[in-house]
């Protein structure tokens, strides 16, 4: 989109016609994008100035990311029960025009990565993981909706190595209108510094995985967190793998996996539009995405890539298992010859 309308990634954060969309205080020497490149740095341990020049389409990720932090930290606290917050005020839905605006929807109606993170966070049921600290990880189950949800809550823990050492599942109830909440170590039953916050020996777990099924196995959420801070290595690749599927009556998924955790998973297509985006994987996580059409395509072309991984992966179609013919029989013909 970017290029479409500015020709090149490389307009962005200094071009004028870049700019002009940018909002900014009055009278002030500096605008927004000097605040978000200022969470950059806070956040991922990168200059936003340096990166910009040097690798435009990452420092537009690096920003995307800022803002999906942002979005995802403050309304995970706030929903939580014991919040005294009541809500939040989103500023603007949409755009006015092609550039960084406020909006959560960009100037022609498609999702910004913030999007994204708002729509996972507002659902009527959700599961939220938070960092308390000292009390190690909490995990909150909310239920807005008029009706008891039962199921299971299923908790896992991933090394580095793709290895679980945690995996708790427990039945649960939350009833209409209400949550749950537990810390990690008394969900698991023991103590697990998740975190690594008592800093005994090296950090164990890289990724945690909580869902919650509901008596038929349906997923009603999945949620995915990230140990250790948004600032993580970028590795060369983390194994993203992506397969389009038709599923029927000209509906469209795309299933992605990863070998290794994979930060902020960006899908972005040509004429189909991803349900989620800008979503994590714990390392041999996968996730299957669905897709509306936007256009006239008929088949799904694109890329998946990563915030911590250089590799993308572009969007293959289904392998078709090769299937052997049985050999054909072979009629042998036996010859005589009759000597004098």
């Amino acid at each position: 989109m970017i290029e479409n309308e500015f020709g090149s990634l490389a307009v962005a954060g200094h071009h004028p016609a870049w700019k002009a969309a940018v909002p900014r205080d009055n009278g002030s020497s500096w605008d927004f994008e000097d605040v978000r490149d200022h969470y950059v740095h806070a956040l991922f341990g990168e200059d936003a100035r340096e990166v910009r020049w040097s690798d435009p389409e990452r420092y537009l990720d690096l920003g995307r990311a800022a803002v999906c932090e942002a979005f995802a930290s403050t309304l995970g606290y706030w929903r939580r029960p014991d919040s005294r917050c009541d809500g939040a005020l989103t500023l603007a839905l949409r755009d006015l025009e092609p550039g960084p605006g406020w909006g959560v929807l960009d100037w022609s109606g498609s999702p910004k990565a913030p999007w994204f993170v708002l729509r996972r966070s507002a659902k009527p049921i959700a599961l939220l993981v938070t960092d308390d600290g000292m009390d190690g990880l909490r995990l909150d189950a909310i239920n807005e909706t008029a009706e008891p949800v039962v199921g299971e809550i299923r908790f896992r823990a991933h090394s580095r190595s793709g290895v679980v050492p945690v995996d708790v599942a427990l039945p649960v109830k939350v009833e209409a209108h209400s949550s749950l909440t537990w810390s990690v170590n008394s969900l698991v039953g023991r103590f697990t510094d998740l975190t690594h916050v008592f800093r005994f020996g090296a950090r164990t777990y890289d990724a945690v995985t909580v869902t919650l099924e509901d008596e038929d196995g349906e997923m009603v959420d999945e949620v995915v967190y990230l140990l250790g801070g948004p600032a993580r290595p970028r590795e060369r690749s983390v194994g993203l793998v992506a397969t389009a599927r038709n599923v029927g009556d000209e509906e469209w998924v795309v299933d992605v996996s990863t070998d290794a955790s994979a930060q902020y998973v960006a899908l972005e297509l040509q004429g189909f539009e991803p349900e989620d985006s800008w979503f994590h994987l714990a390392p041999n996580g996968r996730r299957t995405v669905r897709l509306r059409r936007t256009g006239q395509a008929t088949k799904v072309i694109g890329r998946v890539r990563a915030l911590n991984s250089h590799v993308s992966a572009a969007v293959a179609p289904p392998i078709t298992p090769v299937t052997q013919s049985s050999p054909s029989k072979r009629t042998s013909k036996k010859t005589s010859a009759t000597g004098n």
